[in-house]
């Protein structure tokens, strides 16, 4: 769910690639935990951060068609970063498990654009 600034214990820096890889590829936080993902777009195309599970990946993924260049508006799990920007998402991890982060933009996400968050459970 969408977190507080203030609340994060953590901040992640991100990069975005024309590659089509992050970096960071893998994230481990834990189970209550609020996150600030700093995300660069190190590219010279439009690159995404989605964050969602798999459904979601792919509700996405079929939204972006016919969306190239332009991208859907920016939401609490999700950003369009242009090259040379960079925008952020605070993020609450609520409950243990997987979360993937992945780009949109078209080919990207099927060319491997993709992470994942571990999400560990709070003993």
């Amino acid at each position: 769910m969408p977190g507080e600034p203030t609340q994060a214990t953590q901040v992640v820096k991100v990069g975005l690639f024309d590659t089509l890889r992050f970096d960071p590829t893998l994230v481990r936080v834990r189970e209550g935990e609020t996150v600030t993902f700093e995300i660069r777009n190190y590219g010279k195309t439009n690159h995404e951060f989605v964050l969602g599970d798999k459904t979601y990946q792919r509700q996405h993924e079929a939204a972006m068609v016919g969306m190239a260049g332009a991208g859907p508006p920016d939401e609490p799990n999700s950003v369009t970063v242009q090259p040379g920007f960079i925008k952020t998402i605070v993020w609450t991890f609520t409950s243990p498990g997987r979360v993937i982060f992945g780009c949109h933009e078209p080919g990207h996400f099927a060319g491997g654009m993709k992470g994942m968050v571990v999400v560990s459970p709070t003993r």
